[in-house]
């Protein structure tokens, strides 16, 4: 059943920002164009700071990039291994959130150039984030890391390809993952959740996220997609790590752009160890029933000294 998003709704305090946001109406045909139009927008100022580095890593497949921020050079640092957003189609590694992470946590980000469809349609883009990881937790970084403190986690498609690596990880070499960090994650490719019926969102409308989905899976999405693609196709959610940083709980972060949310709340609930009394924590949101409280209390305990 289609669903309309009623505008009249939104916080007027939030209308100026979808000013700034053009509706993306993306196709095969211009996603080259609209790739062309993102690259042209300024980007966020970068940090006072950052301290950046690059590191090349050869796959199987590929020479991946790796891009590293951190704040300090301290020793034994907890890390975060990051995947960008961009609904599998675009994005940069070069990702001011993860620059933020590193200095405001004063830790060590490792932000994962990984390869983007259609041209490189999954797995290519989890297998070069997996890569990363083994990278990372088999000591090969070069860098002075608590390997009993790392984090994997991202944004968006980022968020969701986090989760479907998570599950790669539990089921191949298993490395000890402290927490797991999904923000607004793109995970359903079948939008069967509520907000997922509306169609006419701000920026990433259903058209153009059933056309991102079918770019990264090479086809038309359906049940028997990989959860490795597609988190919530996943049936066994046990033996994860945390999506927790302390005694904080964060099980999904909903997005300002929340045709997101529920597939968040949906896949929280499946959780292990979610419960009734769970709390959720949002991001001002423009859906009426989004929770919009938490983010200051959730923000202070994801510090470098509160990773478990």
């Amino acid at each position: 059943m289609k669903m309309i998003l009623d505008y009249d709704q939104i916080d007027p305090l939030l209308l100026p920002a979808l000013d700034n946001f053009p509706p993306l109406d993306i196709t095969r045909d211009n996603l080259s164009a609209v790739r062309e139009m993102l690259a042209q927008m300024p980007s966020s100022p970068k940090p006072e700071g950052v301290i950046e580095s690059k590191a090349t890593i050869s796959t199987d497949s590929s020479e991946l990039d790796i891009y590293i921020y951190r704040k300090s050079d301290r020793a034994n640092q907890p890390a975060v291994v990051w995947i960008h957003g961009g609904g599998y189609i675009f994005g940069s590694a070069e990702d001011d959130r993860s620059m933020r992470i590193a200095t405001e946590c004063d830790c060590t980000v490792f932000s994962v150039g990984y390869r983007l469809a259609p041209e490189h349609p999954f797995p290519a883009g989890p297998e070069d984030c997996y890569a990363a990881l083994q990278w990372l937790m088999t000591g090969k970084s070069g860098y002075d890391i608590d390997l009993d403190r790392v984090a994997l986690g991202g944004a968006s498609a980022g968020g969701g390809m986090a989760a479907g690596v998570i599950l790669m990880n539990r089921d191949r070499d298993n490395f000890p993952l402290t927490l797991q960090l999904l923000i607004y994650p793109m995970i359903d490719n079948l939008h069967a959740t509520s907000s997922g019926q509306y169609e006419n969102h701000p920026v990433w409308n259903r058209g153009t996220s059933d056309n991102a989905w079918e770019m990264y899976l090479g086809g038309t999405p359906d049940h028997d997609t990989s959860p490795y693609a597609a988190a919530s196709r996943a049936i066994d959610l046990s033996g994860l790590p945390p999506a927790v940083p302390r005694n904080i709980t964060i099980r999904a972060v909903p997005s300002i752009f929340d045709s997101l949310i529920t597939w968040s709340i949906s896949f929280a609930d499946r959780r292990p160890y979610s419960t009734s009394s769970t709390p959720m924590y949002g991001a001002p949101s423009i859906s009426p029933r989004a929770p919009t409280t938490g983010i200051p209390a959730a923000h202070a305990s994801f510090t470098a000294g509160s990773i478990p």
